[in-house]
């Protein structure tokens, strides 16, 4: 089985990022405001 390919996003510095799906859409705003929080808090 074959991984999907990693898309990677160029930013203005040119430096790449992965770009990564979160999958929040399921999410209320008051739970997805939460733990996109946490998240950020984490780093």
């Amino acid at each position: 089985m074959r991984e999907p390919a990693l898309v990677k996003l160029e930013l203005n510095d040119g430096r790449e990022i992965p770009q990564l799906g979160l999958g929040t859409w399921k999410l209320d705003d008051h739970e997805a405001e939460r733990v996109v929080g946490e998240a950020r808090e984490l780093g």
